[in-house]
């Protein structure tokens, strides 16, 4: 299924039905292939058939399922009518039917706005990504450096309600007895603003929240292109307080748990009423990677005022005003919306309602639902306090340390994951406190061994393979991970360059003049294109190669109106016949006129060639460049 263009930016789907039999897997990608989802296999079905799937780049989705060779098959209504007869039973008694895949499509979410995360899989694009302000800093820039633990619990959201969808932040929270039930806190007007006119999200609509675990930059620095990030969909209401008359808080719990490969981390949190002394806030701003914001000076009891329907409880929320740091000056954005604030212990008290602050205005407000006011002081008990799910104990604790559910258990990272025959891996083990480990190398050399960080792992053969690790810790004991599929192993050898010439040296190239007009031939010039072709004029050309061109800029060398055909061709070529494949990679700049560009393409030394045409010429001169 291939749905039609719209002209969106980006398109998103949500079922009322998914179900995918044993051994089917559907897969969703965009126009180019450059982004696919899956494969959603059985393991991914949803208890209740409600789902949705990530954005798809580009207005183009396609959807594609692979059925099983074999298509299981199961009784119809469970029910039995064999015969048996001692050990035998008549198969001819049975009913049974194939299972098939059941996708029923109820929205296709249209954006038609940026959405900075599907850039890289956008090859029209040549623009960065980065919707958030100028003044944000990355969550591995050094402000983050004592927070790389408490990071891994928050996550950004892309929630539905109704017909509208839109981004928060929000994060894991911990209970008093460790239980690692995936609790995750956000602010209420993320969930609906009813008093404002809002409706509170429905049940199915939560089932399709989509929320992305490990969103940021690898480095301090906005990465060239989009990081990964992990996925989590669907959730279910357990508690809230409303922003109006209330403290702004949402508290779900996620249909899945977040597996070991997430690295998750239940942050700890204070519900006493003391102001933190210092902190920061962690967070999505306009859905963008995760940035950090610091504060330095206590944090003030406060009222939020949004207008009608949308006033806090008196003194229910913290603000905090956030302070220049070595790598810019953190604030709160849309989308920053639900996102903790920690205190100087590294404790969440309170989750974003909003402020004024920006990059414009740096010393605007930044308010926190407080954590101490979730907790017991909206009227109604367990559906607006978040007592009974983060105390399950009924322990009266007022502060618990966060909790990591895979402390202790093997884990660990390769560079690279992809080789091409006869090349090295070298693995990383990042298990907590291991004091022994033991390695697995599905078709690796050596296939074992037993040090901490084995290096230059060769594979020979085409395929993908597995690796396990199992560590021995003082906690968690002997256990074992497996990475299957982990390693890629390309046929053949990388790409190699066999030729290259940036225009440096005129020798290198001939030019042959095809149509009797002498002077309508390429130029080889150091010099940038003038006239209407120059650097500040439409159709301007850009030099790639140092400041070295080939120009064929018909219209500055004469004034005759005559067929201008020339042709360049370089006279330092190789032969390319021993290679399984060769790609000629370019750079050309044109002004939308009569003339077409051509490229040809022999195997006999050009006794015979192929012509290809990389643009056509145009009915009328645009004038425009391209």
């Amino acid at each position: 299924m291939r749905q039609p263009p719209s002209g969106a930016k980006a398109v998103g789907l949500a079922y009322d039905h998914f179900y995918i039999p044993k051994g089917g897997k559907l897969y969703i990608y965009n126009e180019y292939r450059t982004q696919v989802l899956g494969a959603y296999d059985e393991t991914t079905n949803p208890s209740g058939g409600l789902f949705s799937t990530e954005l798809v780049q580009g207005s183009i989705v396609n959807i594609e399922y692979v059925a099983p060779k074999n298509l299981p098959v199961k009784p119809i209504k469970n029910e039995f009518k064999g015969n048996v007869e001692g050990d035998k039973i008549s198969p001819a008694n049975f009913t049974i039917k194939p299972e098939n895949p059941r996708i029923d499509i109820s929205e296709l979410i249209y954006v038609y706005r940026n959405v900075p995360f599907l850039d890289r899989y956008d090859l029209t694009k040549t623009t960065g990504f980065g919707a958030s302000g100028s003044c944000e800093v990355n969550v591995n820039c050094s402000e983050g450096a004592s927070w790389q633990t408490e990071k891994r619990g928050v996550a950004e959201i892309w929630l539905k309600n109704g017909a509208s969808w839109g981004w928060c932040t929000g994060g894991l929270v911990n209970t008093t007895n460790n239980s690692g039930i995936p609790y995750f806190l956000t602010a209420d007007h993320c969930h609906g603003l009813p008093d404002a006119g809002e409706p509170y999200a429905s049940a199915a609509d939560m089932n399709q929240w989509q929320f992305y675990f490990n969103y940021e930059s690898a480095t301090c620095a906005n990465p060239g292109t989009e990081p990964a990030y992990n996925t989590i969909i669907g959730c279910s209401l357990k508690a809230c307080s409303p922003l109006n008359g209330g403290s702004d808080f949402c508290l779900v719990q996620l249909n899945t748990t977040p597996p070991q490969s997430y690295h998750p981390y239940y942050n700890g949190w204070d519900r006493t009423n003391t102001p933190a002394s210092s902190g920061v806030g962690i967070h999505h701003p306009a859905g963008d990677i995760k940035k950090i914001s610091t504060f330095t000076a206590a944090a003030t009891s406060s009222t939020f005022n949004g207008g009608t329907g949308m006033v806090s409880a008196t003194n229910a929320e913290w603000n905090v005003l956030y302070v220049a740091t070595a790598n810019g000056h953190g604030v709160v954005e849309g989308g920053s919306s639900g996102s903790p604030l920690f205190n100087q212990a590294k404790r969440v008290v309170g989750q974003l309602s909003g402020g004024n602050s920006a990059c414009t205005n740096l010393s605007g407000s930044n308010l926190y639902g407080k954590f101490w006011y979730d907790w017991d002081q909206t009227p109604g008990g367990t559906t607006t306090q978040l007592k009974t799910w983060l105390d399950p104990v009924n322990s009266g604790s007022t502060t618990v340390n966060g909790y990591d559910p895979f402390n202790g258990y093997p884990d660990f990272y390769a560079t690279p994951t992809t080789v091409y025959e006869g090349g090295s891996v070298n693995f990383t083990d990042i298990t907590n406190g291991a004091t022994s480990w033991s390695w697995q190398f599905e078709g690796g050399s050596p296939a074992t061994s037993t040090v901490q960080n084995p290096t230059n792992i060769v594979y020979n053969q085409q395929g993908t393979y597995r690796v396990s690790l199992t560590t021995t810790t003082p906690l968690a004991g002997t256990q074992t991970i497996e990475k299957v599929g982990y390693i890629t192993v390309l046929p053949g050898s990388p790409n190699v360059s066999i030729w290259c010439d940036d225009f440096s040296n005129t020798s290198n190239w001939s030019i042959i003049n095809h149509s009797g007009a002498a002077n309508q031939v390429w130029k080889i010039t150091t010099a940038a294109p003038t006239g209407s072709y120059s650097a500040t004029n439409p159709g301007k050309v850009n030099s790639t190669s140092g400041g070295n061109y080939a120009l064929f800029d018909s219209d500055g060398l004469t004034t005759t109106n005559v067929e201008q055909w020339s042709s360049i061709q370089t006279t330092s070529g190789v032969n390319c016949s021993n290679y399984g494949q060769v790609i000629l990679k370019f750079t050309e700049a044109y002004t939308k006129f009569y003339d077409s560009t051509l490229l040809y393409v022999s195997t006999d030394n050009f006794a015979t060639s192929t012509r290809y045409v990389l643009h056509d010429g145009f009915a009328n001169n645009q004038s425009v460049g391209n």
